[in-house]
């Protein structure tokens, strides 16, 4: 069997741009589908989640019409506004690891990631930024209060990404010091 009969032509959208028509492995859009990753109604197959379709197009099963390989880098500028480096990093890196992942519906964090039974808020931090102890502490009290883990995605400056699992100790005082 050849590789169109093995593939749909759809036109793609995220939100309401639209990106054209691209080729998309059967297989990959019943998933898409299935998972909730997306709708498809009249041949449009609309994304609510940029990254995954980034996602997607980096494993290859999103391709041109024609059946040529996506730059990736052509993507990212066509959906500039609507998406970050780093956050697609940690996107890539938890759907690589199998985990479900969607954007927060809150700025506390950044990501929601689920595999089977475990749940995990995450929270992106840059190599060489500096951030509040405070709104760490808030995040991991969030996370607790949704019966949620919460973990720290940091991202080097080379694009490698670390996970970190934060948690509450209680009945510890950290006093400064002059």
């Amino acid at each position: 069997m050849s590789s169109a009969q093995k593939s749909e032509k759809v036109a793609i959208k995220v939100g309401n741009i639209s990106l054209g028509h691209f080729l998309i492995e059967r297989a990959s859009l019943e998933s898409i589908l299935k998972e909730g990753y997306a709708q498809l109604e009249n041949n449009v197959l609309s994304f609510s989640n940029p990254y995954e379709v980034l996602f997607l197009i980096l494993q290859g099963k999103i391709s041109n019409a024609d059946g040529s390989a996506i730059g990736l880098s052509d993507m990212f500028k066509r959906l500039e506004d609507r998406v970050e480096l780093t956050r697609y990093l940690v996107y890539k890196e938890l759907r690589l690891r199998g985990y479900a992942v969607e954007p927060s519906p809150m700025d506390l964090f950044d990501l929601l990631a689920n595999k089977a039974s475990e749940g995990y808020y995450i929270k992106i931090l840059r190599e060489g930024e500096n951030y509040s102890v405070e709104d760490l502490i808030g995040f991991v009290k969030l996370s607790i209060r949704h019966k949620k883990e919460a973990l720290v995605a940091i991202v080097e400056r080379n694009g490698d990404v670390y996970f970190y699992r934060l948690f509450q100790i209680s009945g510890v005082s950290i006093e400064g010091s002059n």
